[in-house]
């Protein structure tokens, strides 16, 4: 009975998510965010990963056959999509041999899953031989998800470091989730190989229909962070147009922000940065732009009358620093103000950080801390 209700969730469970992620590729499609088409690959491996897995825990089920696990071609284009959008949202454009080349894991187990189905009604077939090739692609297969999450991590970190040029929030654009994703689906393949080669001899684990509840709950997980953050596919798109504009990227590729020559052709002299950063700073202290959440370089350039690369370069020559830090600086200070005002002793420090602009309480406590050593509280209490 136990067993029947277990079987009843796994086929429901498994059964959703592929229609959950159907969905989604609709749902990208009609969003109209050319810089998100790719995402939609990522829920058809996923899906197919599903199914694929699925099929070959009933294959596994009417052979017998002791394996590992019977190795499916579609996970192993998960790692490869996430790692190429990342790189397009870096504005890294792989050759086309190049993304050949990432295809080939994924070709060479269709071939042999095919062939496998294909052999299984031979009699010359050799189940032993099939299983110690499985068993081979399936740690090869695990061996790509992790290096393909130290590469997704690396590209990840790249483009939190270009956002910081233009963007004074993370929160909403941040790729975190492709790492997450990648992790959780490296413990979930981790935690079955465990079980699988601790118990071989007395357990027989449906390695196939485990993985099939783990990529279902990475369905799920997406699924999930896309109802949160809906922006994912659509209103991000257009902080993206600026944020990948070359020159603002261009802007981000030196190791110093101030000691380099990549503004010689800006047509705007030292004095002239100068007096414009003076400028600046009385606009950000008079009308406090940084109390908007979403304020960017774009939005702000408009709005003082810069273009953005000039905006850039009068930051970066002013202050040393990025768009990120410059805009948070500021909000850190109206934290600060209001944080030993009398009128405000009643009032929450979470409240007054997001009216100075902070969006997220875990960004905000640690840039508070990152700039006066203290905590929010401690730094009330003091003062």
């Amino acid at each position: 009975m136990t067993q029947d209700i277990i079987q009843h969730f796994y086929i429901v469970g498994s059964a959703s998510s592929v229609l959950l992620a159907c969905l989604m590729v609709v749902i990208i499609y009609r969003a109209n965010s050319t810089t998100h088409k790719e995402m939609a690959f990522i829920f058809v491996a996923l899906l197919l990963s599903v199914i694929a897995n699925s099929l070959l825990y009933s294959f596994k089920l009417k052979y017998q056959m002791s394996m590992l696990g019977l190795p499916e071609p579609f996970q192993l284009l998960i790692g490869p999509v996430l790692y190429l959008y990342l790189t397009k949202l870096n504005r890294i454009a792989p050759t086309k041999f190049f993304q050949i080349l990432h295809a080939i894991p994924f070709l060479t187990v269709f071939i042999f899953v095919a062939w496998l189905v294909s052999s299984t009604e031979n009699s010359a077939f050799d189940p032993d031989g099939a299983r110690d090739l499985a068993n081979g692609l399936s740690i090869g297969i695990y061996i790509q998800l992790w290096v393909y999450y130290f590469l997704c991590h690396r590209q990840n970190r790249k483009f939190t470091e270009k956002l910081k040029h233009s963007c004074s929030s993370l929160e909403k654009i941040n790729q975190s989730w492709i790492e997450q994703s990648l992790l959780i689906l490296l413990i979930g393949y981790s935690f079955v190989t465990l079980l699988y080669l601790s118990n071989h001899t007395s357990l027989h684990l449906p390695v196939n229909k485990s993985l099939t509840i783990i990529l279902a709950s990475i369905i799920y997980l997406l699924v999930y962070k896309t109802l949160r953050r809906p922006e994912l596919y659509s209103a991000i798109s257009v902080q993206l147009t600026h944020v990948q504009s070359p020159q603002v990227l261009a802007d981000s590729t030196s190791e110093s922000v101030v000691d380099n020559d990549k503004y010689k052709k800006s047509g705007l002299g030292q004095q002239q940065s100068t007096e414009t950063y003076a400028q600046i700073q009385e606009y950000m202290m008079r009308h406090k732009p940084f109390v908007d959440p979403e304020l960017s370089l774009h939005s702000l350039a408009t709005k003082i009358g810069l273009s953005s690369h000039h905006l850039s370069q009068v930051i970066n020559h002013g202050q040393g620093a990025n768009f990120y830090d410059f805009i948070n600086s500021y909000r850190v200070d109206e934290v600060k103000r209001q944080l030993i005002k009398t009128e405000n002793s009643s009032r929450s420090v979470l409240s007054i950080a997001f009216d100075a602009g902070f969006n997220s309480k875990a960004t905000f406590n640690r840039i508070f801390k990152e700039r006066t050593q203290q905590t929010p509280s401690q730094y009330r209490k003091e003062n």
